[in-house]
């Protein structure tokens, strides 16, 4: 549950005005706060505040505010419009959940409402000589406030549609993403493949896998003893003829029961699957990889010319494949003991109509699910393909390249092959692309290993 409703708040950062509805509520209640001075404390001494006093300070922050507000929004859309032009559109979701211009628009319109709100209940008499006080010293907060998130969003805005920021907020949720993947697969049933003897799961949406529930696919599976084969990872497009997971009882069988049973657990195992029409960086690695790669291809277009960028995000991508191995390793000592191969029989059977979803409770170990895990062939694909095709007449970016594969394949042995198809695939593009041969002949000088 806790994993669902994560997936939602973050879902929520992403909506531009669930911050400045929240400022709004934080004003109103700030206004009816400094009614409480009346109340509790209306015969302390305090500083006699005159009503044409507040009266200015509230139209000078009600004029203000909403211009300020304008022009953050429009400051925003046009720092959004140049990610999605210089950089790619699939970078947008990362940029608009910037904090600072988030928190600096909640500030406008949140000053806003207090101070309209303010002036209302001013006007009909609301506070007596402790509530002005009151509120006179809450609006002087409020301009502190205003003046602070001013200044830190204005440097921040600057640089919010630059591509360099960009791309290391791409970095950034990729290796977040890096970081889930392996917390969710940690603990997880390791096999390969599942016997001919199973149910099958299908969902009859078609998009991309955004979450999977792991908890709760844990307790369902234990509640009905069962163990749970997840056959597509995030970011997977999902159809109708694909099963989305594989189901196996503890006795080695196909799932038991009648119709109406069997489709009621199919039904509740769907549930634990969010699918949406786009591909999130939640917890999906390889939509990071490839949103970069989409960059770096941008980049090396004819109109843009930017070689640079594409050789920067290169050494990126090869920062975040270091780090994925070393996460890899980190998780070898994962459970595996409990083979597809090796279920013990228990002669269990889901008999009835009407299947209740079990709750999970100090659950740690998934010893009932298995999730498919990052393929070194899938990464190298979605970081490293395009920009050897896009990028095969640039010597610069085609040495970089090989470089680092050399590099990879040096550090880790279990890449090599890997780096040595795409190395030949990169010098294949350059052969068709590179005008002078000198360039190609440096270019095969450094193919790994070297050609025969």
């Amino acid at each position: 549950m806790e994993q669902q409703i994560s997936f939602y708040i973050r879902r929520l950062k992403e909506r531009l005005w669930v911050k400045p509805l929240f400022s709004c509520a934080l004003s109103i209640l700030a206004i009816f706060f400094a009614r409480l001075g009346d109340t509790y404390f209306s015969d302390a001494a305090v500083m006699d505040i005159s009503v044409d006093t507040l009266k200015t300070l509230f139209s000078i922050i009600s004029a203000s505010m909403l211009g300020m507000a304008v022009f953050a929004v429009g400051s925003m859309l046009s720092a959004y419009s140049s990610v999605s032009t210089s950089a790619t559109p699939h970078a947008f979701d990362i940029v608009i959940t910037d904090d600072v211009s988030q928190y600096a628009l909640s500030i406008f319109v949140g000053a806003f409402i207090f101070s309209v709100i303010g002036i209302i209940a001013l006007m009909n008499g609301l506070y007596g000589d402790t509530g002005r006080f009151v509120i006179f010293i809450l609006t002087l907060l409020v301009f502190a406030i205003v003046i602070l998130g001013f200044v830190r969003w204005v440097d921040n805005i600057a640089r919010l549609g630059t591509l360099g920021k960009t791309i290391s907020k791409v970095e950034a949720v990729t290796e977040k993403a890096l970081s889930r993947h392996y917390e969710l697969i940690a603990g997880t049933l390791d096999f390969d493949q599942v016997e001919s003897k199973t149910s099958e799961v299908y969902s009859s949406d078609i998009g991309y896998l955004q979450q999977i529930n792991i908890d709760r696919l844990q307790a369902t599976a234990t509640e009905f003893n069962f163990k749970i084969k997840v056959n597509q990872a995030v970011g997977a497009l999902i159809l109708p003829n694909t099963p989305i997971a594989f189901i196996k009882t503890d006795d080695g069988k196909a799932l038991d029961g009648d119709v109406e049973a069997k489709q009621n657990v199919k039904t509740i195992i769907l549930k634990d699957f969010i699918i949406g029409k786009c591909r999130t960086f939640d917890e999906d690695p390889r939509f990071g990889f490839l949103v970069l790669s989409e960059i770096a291809s941008r980049a090396l277009s004819p109109a843009v010319n930017d070689p640079g960028t594409a050789i920067d995000i290169i050494s990126v991508q090869c920062r975040l494949i270091t780090q994925w191995l070393a996460g890899d390793r980190s998780n070898d000592d994962k459970v595996n003991n409990n083979d597809v191969h090796d279920f013990e029989a228990n002669g269990s059977e889901i008999n009835s109509s009407e299947v209740k979803r079990p709750e999970m409770k100090d659950q740690k170990s998934f010893n009932r699910v298995s999730l498919p895990q990052l393929s070194s062939e899938e990464i190298f694909q979605d970081a490293f393909n395009g920009i050897a095709r896009d990028g095969a007449a640039n010597i610069e970016v085609m040495l970089r390249l090989q470089k680092i594969y050399q590099s990879l394949a040096e550090t880790n042995e279990e890449l090599a092959e890997y780096c040595d198809v795409h190395s030949k695939k990169a010098l294949a593009y350059a052969k068709k692309e590179l005008v002078l041969e000198e360039d190609y002949e440096l270019l095969k000088d450094s193919y790994l290993p070297k050609e025969s």
